[in-house]
């Protein structure tokens, strides 16, 4: 059993929205997040459980026990999460806009999340959540970094970024 790769220290889950946990495999479980526990059985090659809505907050440890197997997930906030999805524009990187460095600040509470990786691509799904630190918002995506940075430091929360692009895609891919 093991939990979906989204699921990886550094994480942002959306507060006042159902904290849904999700991953594969069959056998007995257990997960603990901010003082609550939920365990199940799975005996499908998929399981999913539910922790009820947070506000805003963190950092928490997520803990999660399967059969034998124990994983922790570390520096968890409760925060605003956005999609950043698309084609080239929202692929095109900070290191391409050619921003001055007084813009490009490390934020601990803004944390991006890759689902592929793309050629070229520094970030992968299995690189986790990366946090904002200034060695690395180069290969962020510019608008994921510049409209998740802009929240993050107005609204003082977490925020966490989730790239899909692909640069020459359809747009019929996008849009319902």
């Amino acid at each position: 059993m093991r939990l979906d790769p989204i699921f990886s220290s550094n994480m942002v889950f959306a507060a006042g929205l159902p904290i849904r946990i999700y991953g594969t495999g069959q056998g007995k479980g257990e997960v603990i997040f901010a003082g609550k526990s939920k365990s199940f059985v799975s005996e499908k090659d998929t399981w999913i459980l539910e922790f009820p809505p947070m506000d805003f907050g963190g950092p928490y440890e997520l803990k999660a026990v399967f059969d034998d197997t124990e994983v922790l997930l570390k520096d968890i906030y409760i925060g605003k999460v956005l999609l950043c999805a698309g084609q080239s524009n929202m692929q095109f990187k900070i290191s391409e806009a050619h921003v001055p460095e007084q813009f490009l600040r490390s934020n601990q509470k803004l944390r991006m999340f890759v689902t592929h990786r793309l050629e070229k691509e520094r970030f992968s799904t299995k690189d986790g959540w990366i946090k904002a630190d200034k060695e690395n918002i180069r290969d962020w995506s510019a608008i994921g970094y510049l409209a998740g940075n802009g929240i993050s430091e107005k609204e003082d929360v977490a925020v966490g970024i989730i790239c899909c692009y692909q640069g020459a895609s359809m747009i019929e891919s996008w849009v319902p």
